[in-house]
């Protein structure tokens, strides 16, 4: 359920505007789970939408991976 919550306040700040915070949140779901796949495809779309291309690439191509 904790999953579900940090998710979902992810996706409320980017929603909101503020990719840094729903950067943070992704990043603290991915230090209790990593390879979460939701959790990565959140934190790569922040950093997208906060200009680091490379890094975001690098999430969603793991977040790929972690859903096949």
């Amino acid at each position: 359920m904790l999953e579900s919550i940090a998710l979902n306040t992810s996706l409320a700040h980017l929603h909101a505007g503020d990719a840094k915070a729903a950067e943070a949140e992704a990043s603290a779901l991915l230090g209790d789970a990593p390879g979460h796949g939701k959790a990565l495809f959140r934190r790569g779309v922040a950093r997208l939408k906060k200009g680091d291309a490379a890094a975001a690439a690098a999430d969603l191509r793991d977040a790929l991976d972690a859903e096949r």
